[in-house]
């Protein structure tokens, strides 16, 4: 079983009130965890809202009463201690962006702690290239084949460079980027740009492969979130309002269509009205160099 749980919404406006709503959500932990081959895991989210440093809770529990506030961090700590000795069956998933702000006896009572950064380059290319094959079943960008694989794999020798131009993989191995690293320090001009990474993979990815891993390099430090929303600047930013209109026809099309003919789902689009897969990509790449900028003026 999975209990979901906000954290900011333990909290309330009524004195003493946080701390009752923290240990009636143990007591129901437990009384789950207690039955028969039971097994409850209790997602917890934004817990610096819950956990924060005594020193500096009130901000968000009782109306900003740091009194209230404590009294919900005690709860939580002691609820926690009585999770380990009476409900084996229990586990408490908690999630934060501001570690730093974490109650040092809650990180304490913690079994595992795990930092997560962003994701890296191979993970951030098998984002953008989910996100451009939905664009393309859509009907909005064409011209894309979709690989689930590179076959023989990557090398700067692979005959991938000249075969299956418009294909785009799914995924790319993280030696791939490796090897662009390794081959961009060792230059005398240590170039991790859009343009020298799409000189590189163009040696042995297929063109749209190859423009696609030169975006999945300088969007370094991206969240999950900031890489889904790519493409929707490169579509609003870059293609333009004409293009827009005619990818939402296109869209309308693809969907008639596909309800009369399983034939759509080759991932092959050639619909004349979507836009070319080839300009949409140099319009994310722009795309993610504007936000790189943006990023770095701030």
């Amino acid at each position: 079983m999975l209990l979901s749980v906000s954290s900011p919404a333990l909290f309330s406006k009524w004195f003493s009130e946080s701390g009752r709503a923290v240990a009636r959500l143990f007591d129901r932990v437990s009384a789950l965890a207690n039955e028969e081959q039971a097994l409850v895991f209790v997602l917890v989210d934004e817990i610096e809202s819950l956990a924060g440093q005594k020193r500096t809770s009130g901000g968000e529990g009782g109306g900003g009463d740091p009194g209230d506030a404590m009294r919900a961090v005690n709860a939580l700590l002691t609820g926690l201690d009585a999770l380990r000795d009476s409900a084996p069956g229990s586990c408490v998933l908690c999630t934060s962006n501001l570690a730093g702000s974490l109650d040092a006896a809650f990180v304490d009572r913690a079994d595992v702690v795990l930092r997560l950064g962003p994701p890296p380059a191979a993970a951030r290319f098998s984002i953008l290239s989910a996100s451009v094959a939905e664009l393309s079943r859509r009907g909005i960008v064409g011209g894309v084949k979709v690989l689930n694989n590179l076959g023989g794999g990557f090398s700067s020798s692979s005959s991938w460079a000249t075969r299956e131009a418009r294909g785009l993989p799914s995924s790319l191995p993280e030696e791939a980027f490796a090897a662009f690293s390794s081959s961009s320090s060792s230059s005398s001009e240590n170039n991790t740009s859009a343009s020298s990474a799409l000189e590189f993979f163009s040696r042995s990815l297929p063109p749209l492969a190859a423009r696609l891993a030169s975006v999945a390099v300088i969007t370094e430090g991206f969240s999950g979130r900031s890489l889904r929303r790519l493409p929707f600047a490169a579509l609003s930013d870059n293609v333009g309002l004409a293009g827009l209109e005619e990818a939402a026809a296109a869209a309308a099309a693809a969907a008639a269509n596909s309800t009369s003919s399983s034939t759509n789902d080759d991932n092959d689009n050639d619909n004349s009205s979507a836009i070319d897969a080839f300009a949409f990509l140099d319009a994310l790449a722009t795309a993610a160099e504007a936000e790189m900028a943006s990023r770095k003026a701030l």
